[in-house]
């Protein structure tokens, strides 16, 4: 657990926290397994075949969703491995 000291080469600046937020704009809550695996397909790679490569995504995109909330873009739906995300909902009421 913790942080993922390594830069993958799979990713490049700030692409995980894009693939994240597009996610969650587009489909309205996301795990980070969904995320993994499209971000997988649109690489060219099996997400069936490659576990660990999959595994890599998932820790890394949790991660990252953790770094999200932490800064109040998204909250966290849930608990455990059936654990979701979804954006904060803005109350433009406020000054």
């Amino acid at each position: 657990k913790g942080r993922m000291p390594v830069r993958s080469a799979y990713f490049g600046r700030n692409e995980l926290s894009e693939r994240c937020r597009d996610m969650i704009r587009e489909r309205g809550s996301v795990s980070a397994a969904d995320v993994a695996i499209q971000a997988m397909r649109d690489k060219g790679l099996d997400p069936d075949k490659d576990k660990a490569v999959k595994r890599d995504f998932v820790r890394r995109i949790l991660v990252t969703l953790h770094d999200l909330r932490k800064y109040g873009h998204i909250q966290k739906i849930g608990f455990g491995r059936g654990v979701r995300w979804q954006a904060v909902a803005v109350d433009d009421s406020l000054p």
